[in-house]
């Protein structure tokens, strides 16, 4: 009995210990460009690690035709495994669509959770979820899911699908540079 309670001690010691010991699992200092399809546009992003998990991100798009999307934020990251980690955001946003008479877009907040998981070495899949906090409308509800291909160590490319939230049904092509 002394035998099993000590290993039941040492199994549930070890969820709280591993993971806190692998490192991140994804390089979070990068460059990023950005081609939204449907309706098209360009745009940049970047991250910059300001501790081991924690980091800073930014992105632009727009589509030249007086719009834009700009968002800014920190992030934490975190390893789950050694072949995963989660991460979470809090973003500021402008938009300014088309249609927008103000000048200076609409200003809204996002609160997001992110996982990415290695399905092999070349290959990375993930999920984010989360929330716009828009004053002016209601709430609008983010799933995003992505595939990035990782052919070389400097650069990655990927397709993202935006099933809900601010662009519903778009697709993001990106090309990832890494920084460091």
């Amino acid at each position: 009995m002394y035998k099993y309670t000590c290993l039941v001690g040492l199994l549930i010691a070890n969820l709280f210990v591993v993971p806190a010991t692998y490192a991140n699992n994804f390089n979070y200092n990068y460059g990023e460009v950005l081609v939204p399809l449907n309706p098209g546009g360009l745009g940049v992003g970047g991250s910059m690690l300001i501790h081991q998990n924690a980091h800073v991100v930014a992105e632009a798009t727009s589509s030249f035709d007086s719009d834009w999307s700009i968002s800014a934020g920190a992030g934490f990251n975190a390893p789950v495994s050694q072949f995963a980690d989660l991460r979470g955001y809090f973003k500021v946003h402008s938009q300014k669509l088309k249609k927008s008479d103000d000048n200076f877009g609409r200003f809204f907040t996002e609160l997001s959770f992110d996982a990415s998981a290695w399905v092999n070495p070349v290959s990375e899949v993930g999920v984010s979820a989360g929330a716009y906090l828009i004053s002016d409308d209601n709430t609008k509800m983010k799933l995003h899911t992505y595939y990035r291909f990782h052919p070389t160590p400097t650069i990655s490319l990927a397709a993202a699908l935006h099933i809900s939230g601010l662009q519903n049904g778009l697709i993001m092509l990106s090309a990832r540079y890494p920084l460091g």
